[in-house]
C-alpha cells in the first residue's frame, strides 16, 4: 500500500520549539532505519513453513497510522457505546413506568 501523506498540510508542531513543519527527509530516514529493525526481527522469528515477507517503508508507516487511528477511535467508540447504553436504560425505565407493575414499583416518579 502506498501512503499519500500531504506534508504541506501538516500542523507545524515539530522540532525543539514545536513550531516547525515536518522534516520529510528525517522522517523517511527514521522509518527506513525502523524498517530494517522490523524486517530483521520478522526474519529471525519466522516460523518454518511460514516465511516472513519483508515490509516496505510505506507498510511500516502504515502500521504506525493504524495504531494511532485505533488509539484515537477507542475513546470515541467508548463514549458512543456509553450513550447508547444510557439511552436503552432510559427507554426501559420509561416503558416500565407506563405499565401497571412499573406504577406499583414507583417508576412513575423517576420520569
Amino acid at each position: 500500500m502506498r501512503l499519500h501523506f500531504l506534508c504541506g498540510v501538516c500542523l507545524q508542531i515539530f522540532g525543539a520549539t514545536e513550531d516547525q513543519p515536518l522534516d520529510v527527509a528525517a522522517a523517511r530516514a527514521a522509518l527506513a532505519a525502523l524498517q530494517q529493525v522490523v524486517n530483521q526481527h520478522g526474519a529471525a522469528t519466522a516460523a518454518e513453513g511460514n516465511p516472513y515477507t519483508p515490509k516496505t517503508v510505506d507498510e511500516v508507516a502504515s502500521g504506525f497510522i493504524a495504531v494511532a487511528n485505533e488509539a484515537m477511535c477507542r475513546p470515541i467508540r467508548a463514549l458512543t457505546q456509553m450513550r447508547v447504553s444510557c439511552l436503552r436504560v432510559t427507554l426501559m425505565v420509561k416503558m416500565c413506568a407506563h405499565t401497571q407493575r412499573g406504577k406499583r414499583l414507583g417508576f412513575l416518579g423517576v420520569l
